[in-house]
C-alpha cells in the first residue's frame, strides 16, 4: 500500500460527500492546493470536552505519528 493511500482497515473519521466537496473547494483556493491535506487536530486537554482544529497542511510534512 502506498504511504499516502487510505488505510481501509482503520477509519479515523467519516466525511460526507457534501463536506468533501466544500473542503475540496476551499483547498483549491490555497497556493499549492495539490500538495495539501486536511489536518484534524484535537486541541483540548485531558478531562475537557473535545475541541478540534481544522487546517490544510502539506501532506509530505506530516509527522511520523500522524495518520495520513
Amino acid at each position: 500500500m502506498s504511504p499516502l493511500a487510505p488505510d481501509t482497515t482503520h477509519q479515523s473519521i467519516t466525511i460526507t460527500a457534501t463536506a468533501l466537496a466544500e473542503l475540496a473547494a476551499l483547498r483549491d483556493t490555497e497556493p499549492d492546493a495539490d500538495r495539501l491535506g486536511l489536518r484534524l487536530e484535537i486541541i483540548s486537554k485531558p478531562g475537557e470536552d473535545f475541541t478540534y482544529d481544522l487546517s490544510f497542511d502539506v501532506v509530505t510534512k506530516a509527522a511520523f505519528t500522524d495518520e495520513v
